[in-house]
């Protein structure tokens, strides 16, 4: 009995302690009380409640409704809209042969207009490969920050692809020279557009049909490229330099 007799008391003193030191303890009485919440939940029995704790965050998806589709069985074309059209930037499209490593593959600037939210934004990935691609949208914002949409895959397959009208090359480039040909023999205008992966374009180039040009100084570092023809984009992805 003494030894139940003592446990008791000495529980007691915890509690009254402060209000036998002071007549206005109460700012003692409630440190005792955070002391006592803090070593056990049940220290001090129905005196004292569990601690709240805060729920875990949720990622937020700006990018709503992605979809991808194979467009003349060649290309697949990107397509999504927005659930809020705060700070954001650009948007980075990314694209990966196994779901899990993605790298750019274009940019899409942000529309700045008051029906921004209910815009609809599209891309055209014109070199998808045999098999399954795996396509999201990484949405950056003015501050740098950056949000990643739900992963969407589609199959693509062909025997053999159409010969290209216009290339990049070499890629990698090892010297900081870039090459921007054209083989068809048809009139046409092309144009050649070079952007840092923060969307800054850093180089542009137009030529005719059969025609080559030269990028020369480019840093070292990872660049996206898009080409048009008359206007129209027919091929995109990265170039890097070395």
């Amino acid at each position: 009995m003494r030894k139940c007799y003592s446990v008791s008391f000495i529980r007691s003193c915890k509690l009254l302690l402060p209000v036998c030191l002071s007549f206005a303890g109460l700012q003692l009485y409630a440190g005792v009380f955070q002391l006592e919440r803090s070593v056990s939940l049940y220290a001090c029995g129905p005196f004292f409640r569990a601690p709240l704790y805060a729920p875990a965050s949720i990622s937020f998806q700006p990018v709503s409704g992605l979809t991808a589709s194979l467009v003349n069985n060649k290309e697949v074309q990107l397509q999504w809209e927005l659930s809020d059209e705060k700070n954001i930037l650009h948007f980075e499209i990314q694209h990966s042969t196994n779901g899990r490593s993605f790298s750019a593959v274009g940019i899409v600037k942000f529309k700045l207009n008051t029906e921004a939210s209910k815009a609809a934004y599209t891309f055209l990935h014109t070199q998808p490969v045999s098999g399954k691609n795996y396509y999201r949208i990484k949405t950056v914002y003015l501050n740098r920050s950056a949000e990643q949409s739900v992963i969407v895959p589609i199959q693509y397959s062909t025997d053999e692809k159409d010969k290209k009208e216009a290339v990049v090359f070499p890629n990698p480039s090892a010297n900081g020279i870039v090459y921007f040909s054209t083989t068809s023999s048809r009139s046409a205008q092309y144009q050649l557009y070079v952007f840092d992966l923060d969307g800054k374009l850093v180089r542009q180039k137009l030529i005719q049909s059969n025609q080559t040009t030269i990028l020369q100084q480019l840093s070292k570092g990872t660049y996206l490229f898009e080409i048009f023809k008359n206007d129209e984009r027919i091929d995109s992805g990265q170039l890097i330099v070395r």
